[in-house]
């Protein structure tokens, strides 16, 4: 549907040619259009840009996505159209979020597992949020009435997260630093999420240090043709628990690469050991 739009829209301003590898999607952060381009359009980016601000409601920037760099997946923007302040305010499930899309990344992917955690976050419930960001998963949980504990090791990620906090009248007690400091702060949780991408076994450790019966964790990881899930057990077999273990994929993240997570409750037990 875009793609015609802008090929309507842009009919005697870019070469007939080149209106077939005008983008087919985008994305919307709260008043921002984040688009990819195809090389081949790379004399024409004011244009489109400019094209889209007009078709997409509520926008008042568009965003060049050039990439998403490193494991913090921290995006690389460059500015096309509208107003070039980044900060913007984006609404999801009855949460506000404030970010900064030069500095933060919004998977519109995750929204599907963002809603089912929410939904299974019950009031009164102690979660453990170990890889917090802005308050992806935190701020959820703490509008559903659970008392959240959350690590964020990116000092700037830790002062969104506290004004996100506060934007949406909750709490969440942060510790800014290394999540395999959270088990000096909590003893037992009753749920436990892990938002991070890649080999996410190395820190379900300390997460099972936090866990008890009834504990159940979400372990995030991409699985491409490794065995993840081989892994992921032999930690859990070490720790000493009895548990169950489901799959579910999230999202396609590259070819042959998938966003899943691991669903894992503690039945009984006690952990074999410290791990830090």
């Amino acid at each position: 549907m875009i793609r015609s739009l802008l090929q309507r829209k842009l009919a005697e301003r870019i070469p007939e040619r080149l209106k077939e590898k005008l983008p087919g999607s985008y994305r919307v952060v709260g008043t921002k259009v984040l688009v990819k381009l195809k090389p081949e359009l790379s004399d024409y980016e004011r244009e489109i840009g400019e094209a889209l601000l007009d078709l997409v409601p509520g926008a008042d920037s568009v965003f060049l996505q050039v990439a998403i760099e490193g494991e913090t997946r921290k995006p690389k923007v460059r500015w096309l159209a509208g107003s070039k302040e980044s900060l913007t305010l984006h609404r999801e499930a009855g949460c506000r979020f404030l970010l900064d899309v030069r500095k933060f990344m919004w998977s519109s992917g995750n929204r599907g597992e963002r809603e089912r955690m929410k939904a299974l976050v019950k009031p009164g419930e102690l979660v453990v949020d170990m890889f917090a960001g802005i308050g992806y998963w935190s701020v959820p949980a703490a509008v559903k009435g659970a008392e959240v504990v959350a690590a964020e090791i990116n000092p700037e990620a830790a002062e969104f997260l506290s004004a996100n906090a506060v934007l949406n009248r909750t709490k969440v007690k942060i510790l800014e630093g290394d999540c395999r400091e959270l088990p000096v702060l909590v003893e037992r949780a009753d749920r436990i999420i892990m938002g991070y991408l890649f080999g996410t076994e190395r820190f379900l450790p300390a997460a099972l240090e936090m866990a008890g019966s009834g504990t159940e964790i979400h372990m995030h990881r991409l699985v491409g043709g490794e065995d993840a899930e081989a892994a992921v057990r032999s930690v859990l077999t070490e720790s000493g628990f009895d548990f169950s273990l489901k799959t579910r994929k999230v999202k396609s993240y590259a070819p042959k690469v998938n966003h899943v997570v691991f669903d894992i409750k503690i039945k009984s037990g006690k952990a074999a050991r410290k791990f830090l």
